[in-house]
């Protein structure tokens, strides 16, 4: 009977420092690796969610920028880390989704990650500059006319009337520029264009863990404070049965599906 006592409190002591439990993690601060550079959509989205899920975690989460090759360098940085816990992802469709069918990578985005939660989603624009004329001079000179871009990232120059704005490329009108109308309000053909950003973990984190990010995650993205400056930035906070890893999961797939075909159409080659 000793010996079975001695035992069963052996298991247990040893079960009790397992780093990496819910109940113990975390107990120190959590990096956020962002393969994007500071001041674009992934990296503000990042830092407002980041500094909320402080609150619920109870440890500071930092941002890291790590931009370079496409987001790829950052993201094999990220599928290499170890799965403590203790350095997660935030990225996009060019980082996650089009830099690894366009790069020569080391990683494979889908099985070499665990999906923890989606965050945000924002169409792009058809956008011209102002002056834009509607003679053909400007365009055969080889002069930039027209771009997409997304929303997020064209509002400032919106506001300030820097840039002309056709048409959103969704199925209905962006919030953060209501008086821009969808692609086929504007007499063009459906043609539907949607950014969006998500947090990832290294392959191999417990499952009870990724619960604990995701939960900290979909509490920051449920605080109006935060919507608002989301929305404010051109960003609209996906809903709540969106958030879960088995979403993100089936959305970066389809997404990996969507694209490919574009990329071997267009006989873009790994670098």
């Amino acid at each position: 009977m000793r010996k079975l006592v001695a035992s069963i409190a052996l298991v247990w002591l040893l079960g009790a420092a397992q780093p990496g439990r819910t109940q113990d993690y975390p107990v120190r601060p959590v990096m956020m690796i962002v393969p994007h550079a500071p001041g674009g959509g992934v990296d503000i989205i990042a830092r407002i969610v980041a500094e909320r899920m402080r609150e619920t975690l109870g440890q500071p989460v930092v941002v890291e920028n790590v931009p370079a090759a496409a987001g790829a360098v950052g993201v094999e940085r990220a599928a290499r880390a170890v799965p403590d816990g203790y350095t997660i992802a935030t990225g996009d469709q060019t980082s996650f989704v089009i830099s690894s069918l366009t790069n020569s990578v080391r990683y494979d985005v889908l099985k070499d990650f665990e999906p923890v939660a989606l965050l945000s989603t924002s169409p792009s624009a058809l956008v011209a500059r102002t002056e834009l004329p509607s003679s053909l001079a400007d365009l055969i000179a080889g002069r930039l006319d027209l771009q997409f871009v997304e929303v997020a990232g064209m509002l400032a120059h919106l506001r300030g009337n820097k840039l002309k704005v056709y048409a959103v490329l969704s199925d209905r009108r962006s919030p953060a520029a209501r008086e821009v109308p969808t692609i086929e309000e504007a007499g063009g053909p459906r043609l539907h264009l949607t950014t969006w950003r998500a947090v990832w973990a290294p392959k191999g984190m417990p499952r009870d863990v990724i619960a604990r990010i995701n939960r900290a995650v979909a509490a920051a993205l449920d605080e109006p404070d935060l919507q608002r400056r989301a929305a404010d930035l051109g960003q609209e906070i996906v809903p709540r049965d969106q958030r879960t890893p088995q979403a993100l999961a089936a959305h970066h797939r389809a997404e990996m599906k969507a694209w490919l075909p574009m990329i071997q159409a267009a006989s873009i080659r790994p670098d």
